[in-house]
């Protein structure tokens, strides 16, 4: 996807969701969604959490946006000097070097990552996989993280497992397949698919967490951590 297909994309999104889609203020439909999400994230990174104390270590988030994972991290205890991000906005990156001056952030294309190899012990993707539709843009991605990250090193894959309506699933096969030289390490689920988890959230959020824990088929978010063989 280029530039254009991006901006289409979010535009196309906004038109269809509305204004405050993603708005924790304005959207009580988000806030258990969102807490949901950041556990998963919290819960699959576990294994690395020695790399916050490496002052050699490095992170890159792909398809960083305006560096909201970045800040998670930091919010984490990752330095922000280990904090590396790339979009292909230069408006996005641009406001995300604002929001984030201390973390290394660039306009670059995931499918072309401008980084040598093994040059990352910790490769971050959120929901890329499941905005794009071709297939062979998917293997591109996949190449290029695998590609920058060191043996021995965490891939961090964060997508939804269901598809439909223009989005692609990200599937436990899709994973092995887009990354046959890693192991998954652990899988952790995050939000509830949208159509149950937003009126969840919005009308009767002490069940959410319930619900999450005794239906796991309504889980459609997974945090997935890989860890790169040295093979």
């Amino acid at each position: 996807m280029n530039v254009t297909e991006i901006q289409e994309f979010y535009s196309r999104r906004t038109v269809e969701k509305g204004d405050d889609r993603d708005d924790l203020l304005l959207n009580r439909g988000l806030l258990f969604q969102y807490l949901a999400n950041q556990r998963s994230v919290c819960e699959a990174l576990r294994p690395v959490a020695g790399l916050r104390s490496d002052s050699n270590a490095a992170v890159l988030d792909v398809a960083c946006g305006q560096g909201a994972r970045l800040l998670h991290l930091m919010e984490l205890g990752f330095p922000a000097q280990m904090m590396h991000g790339i979009d292909i906005r230069p408006s996005v990156v641009e406001q995300g070097r604002r929001r984030l001056p201390a973390c290394t952030l660039i306009v670059a294309d995931a499918c072309n990552i401008p980084y040598a190899d093994a040059a990352f012990d910790l490769v971050i993707g959120s929901t890329i996989f499941v905005r794009v539709t071709k297939t062979s843009i998917w293997a591109s991605i996949a190449r290029e993280m695998a590609r920058v990250t060191k043996p021995g090193g965490f891939l961090l894959i964060v997508d939804w497992r269901y598809g439909g309506r223009g989005y692609q699933a990200m599937t436990r096969r899709s994973l092995r397949s887009l990354f046959p030289n890693c192991d998954i390490v652990r899988s952790v689920g995050g939000a509830l698919i949208p159509p149950v988890g937003r009126p969840i959230s919005r009308w009767c959020p002490s069940l959410y967490f319930l619900i999450h824990r005794w239906c796991p088929p309504l889980v459609g978010l997974k945090a997935n951590l890989l860890c790169k063989s040295f093979s």
